[in-house]
């Protein structure tokens, strides 16, 4: 099958846009359509040159249509266009840092995240906002990633915060870190200290 030319990214990329048409590539493997097949078969290995009921035969994975997507637009794989797509927002001031944060947050992209919170003060004032899921702050949100974890807490957000919904906080997470006290190698912070269930006369 002959190469095709990669379609050109606009002046100012959106990651979000780029998300979107994976996830329509998906949507149309399952309709089976034909056009998707041809673009699966053009830039999908596994796939090379298949024929269409063998491109329909079985599921196409989000990171397989993100590849279709990269290679679309030249680039050999997602986090190399998503890397692209990244450091060209950031040289000309398009990227919106909080819609950054979040989307890093939701790929758990904690190196994103650090890379951010770095680099944007501003930030710290919404780490504790109900920007997720159910209402959540980050810190409950990805409760169980260590590392963002780490991050959001020496930034500032609260452990104790919990989605307005409801539900446990941070500090009540099995998988939350234990934070050491400054300037201390071994010496783990003290356990949160919880007031005892009240008893009705």
């Amino acid at each position: 099958m002959s190469e095709t030319v990669p379609h050109p990214l606009p002046a100012a990329p959106s990651l979000e846009q780029l998300r979107n048409q994976a996830k329509g590539l998906i949507k149309a493997h399952r309709e089976r359509d034909a056009n998707a097949a041809r673009r699966i078969a053009q830039h999908l290995p596994r796939l090379s040159n298949a024929a269409p009921s063998q491109v329909f035969d079985g599921k196409l994975l989000l990171s397989e249509a993100q590849l279709v997507v990269a290679r679309e637009h030249g680039f050999a794989s997602w986090p190399r266009l998503k890397k692209h797509v990244e450091s060209l927002n950031a040289a000309n001031g398009s990227a919106d840092p909080l819609e950054e944060f979040k989307q890093a947050v939701r790929d758990d992209d904690a190196d994103r995240v650090k890379t951010l919170l770095r680099g944007h003060p501003s930030l710290k004032a919404h780490l504790n906002e109900p920007l997720f899921s159910f209402d959540s702050p980050a810190i409950v949100f990805r409760g169980g990633n260590r590392k963002i974890v780490e991050a959001l807490l020496d930034a500032g957000a609260d452990i104790n915060a919990r989605a307005v919904s409801g539900g446990p906080a941070a500090s009540d997470c099995s998988k939350a870190p234990r934070r050491k006290w400054p300037n201390s190698s071994s010496r783990a912070a003290p356990p949160l200290q919880f007031m005892p269930p009240r008893t009705w006369a």
